[in-house]
C-alpha cells in the first residue's frame, strides 16, 4: 500500500529483456533495500529482486508490461521514475490510498504551464464512473485531485512542489501515463454492479 506522495526521483540505469520479462535497475537515493519489499515506480507496485548501494533490481511481468509504460519499448536508460517505499504503520497518512496496482494507460491531452501546471487526460467513456470533481486520482504514482472534467476529458493541477518533487514536469502532449482510480471509487462501482445484476 502507497500514498501517492512520491519520495524521491529514481533514474533508469539498465533495462534487459529476458524470455518474457523486463529486468529493470533503477538508481534511487538509498542506501539499502530489502528483497522482497514494494517500491512503486511511477505507480507500478514492484518487489525488490536485489539490491546494492543506490540501486534495486526487479521483473516487470507480461501483464505489467502491457497494462502500463513500464515496458521494454518505453524504458529508457536515465530515465526519470517516481518512486515510493510501500507505508508503514508508524508512517503518517497522506495523499490517498494506493495500491500501486495501475488499471490503464491514459494520453495526455493538453499542457497549460503557469505558476504551476495544468494537465488535461484523455479518458474513455467507460472511465467517467470512477471520477468526480474533487476526487483522488494516480497518475504515475501520484496522488492528484481532480479539477474539473468535461466530457471525457479530466483536469488536474501540479503546483510548484509537486513538479520539483517528481517527473511530472517532463510531461508532455501525447505521453502515456499510468493511472489508478480511486480505490473507495472501484469498491462502491463494484458494489453497485453487483446489485444491479441482481435486479
Amino acid at each position: 500500500m502507497f500514498t501517492g506522495l512520491v519520495q524521491a526521483i529514481g533514474t533508469i540505469v539498465s533495462s534487459k529483456k529476458t524470455d518474457n520479462l523486463v529486468r529493470v535497475t533503477i538508481k534511487c537515493p538509498w542506501l539499502k533495500c530489502k528483497i522482497g519489499e514494494s517500491i512503486s515506480v511511477d505507480g507500478v507496485c514492484l518487489t525488490v529482486n536485489k539490491w546494492y548501494p543506490w540501486h534495486f533490481v526487479a521483473y516487470i511481468i507480461p501483464e505489467t508490461q502491457l497494462s502500463t509504460n513500464l515496458n521494454f519499448k518505453n524504458l529508457k536508460i536515465k530515465q526519470q521514475v517516481n518512486l515510493e517505499r510501500s507505508l508503514r504503520g508508524s508512517d503518517q497518512f497522506g495523499g490517498h490510498f494506493v495500491s500501486g496496482h495501475v488499471d490503464k494507460k491514459l494520453k495526455i491531452k493538453g499542457i497549460n504551464s503557469s505558476i504551476g501546471k495544468d494537465i488535461a487526460v484523455q479518458a474513455e467513456a467507460c472511465d467517467l464512473v470512477f471520477l468526480s470533481t474533487k476526487g483522488s486520482i494516480t497518475i504515475n504514482g501520484v496522488s492528484l485531485t481532480i479539477q474539473s472534467i468535461t466530457n471525457d476529458v479530466f483536469y488536474v493541477s501540479l503546483i510548484p512542489k509537486t513538479l520539483s518533487a517528481t517527473n511530472m514536469g517532463n510531461l508532455q502532449i501525447n505521453d502515456s501515463v499510468n493511472i489508478e482510480w480511486d480505490l473507495f471509487a472501484k469498491i462502491v462501482h463494484h458494489q453497485l454492479s453487483i446489485k444491479k445484476a441482481d435486479l
